[in-house]
């Protein structure tokens, strides 16, 4: 499988974030980098290490944003998942 989830690190949802967009990658799009932005600020996709992709993702009817930890099959640069080459 492609997308794998790593359940060790539960999503997470800041209580304070009252809005969220995410207008750049159109939500869990793991091969383009994208952001978030927030009523606290934009947070942007990044690679934690080569292989794990933090996602940040808005979504509908919740107010804020999960983060979650996706392993990438190729590796991560700078902010998504690598496709096979």
């Amino acid at each position: 499988c492609e997308l794998q989830i790593l359940p060790p690190a539960p999503p997470s949802m800041p209580s304070d974030i009252e809005t969220c967009r995410d207008e750049t990658d159109r939500g869990a799009n793991i091969y383009t980098k994208g952001s978030v932005t927030t009523s606290k600020g934009v947070l942007t996709d990044e690679c934690i290490d080569a292989n794990i992709l933090n996602e940040r993702v808005c979504y509908v009817g919740t107010l804020g944003t999960i983060f979650s930890d996706v392993r990438c099959t190729y590796g991560c640069s700078d902010g998504a998942c690598k496709l096979p080459t």
